[in-house]
């Protein structure tokens, strides 16, 4: 609290019925034939300046009583500590959460590439197998049509088959 008005409002006094009868705010008659837009005047000091507890027009002054405001002035300054704390808080709680927000997101990109790597892989090694089938397909059905054409003898059928499963048997098990 601004130490002016903690010394402003300290009393010596028990408040009694004068602090409770009098009005919570009061307006400094400066020149009541003045106009409020006329606050480039100083202050004049005591001399014809007088009071009234409600604003009469003119070139007035508002004042509240500061031991009415006391009270209120602690509690939004202890609300405004509280808020401060929760903003603090907040700040961090938020700034905490969009990095982790950030870092699960960029796990998540991670793991996606990782993925496509893979399916790349797989759909390339797919690919490859599909080739060497079509091609050990041909191979037997070419060797299955010259046995049927009677290209071979009994002999040379069984050199065929024997040529056939060496080249594709052991690419297999290659695989």
């Amino acid at each position: 609290m601004d130490e002016n008005v903690s010394k402003a409002v300290e009393t010596s006094y028990t408040p009694d019925e004068l602090d409770r009868t009098a009005p919570p705010r009061i307006w400094l008659q400066i020149d009541t034939d003045g106009d409020n837009d006329e606050r480039s005047e100083q202050w004049p000091g005591d001399d014809g300046v007088s009071w009234c507890s409600e604003s009469i027009g003119g070139l007035e002054l508002q004042y509240i009583r500061a031991d009415l405001m006391l009270g209120r002035l602690v509690e939004l300054e202890a609300e405004n500590e509280k808020l401060q704390a929760q903003l603090d808080a907040g700040t961090e709680a938020g700034w905490h959460a969009l990095r982790n927000e950030r870092d699960n997101l960029q796990a998540d990109l991670r793991d996606a590439d990782e993925r496509c790597a893979l399916r790349s892989r797989e759909r390339t090694e797919a690919v490859m197998r599909a080739e060497k089938a079509e091609s050990r397909l041909a191979a037997a059905d070419a060797l299955l049509r010259d046995m049927r054409d009677g290209a071979f003898n009994i002999g040379g059928w069984a050199d065929a088959i024997d040529e056939y499963f060496d080249a594709h048997v052991s690419e297999n098990a290659n695989d």
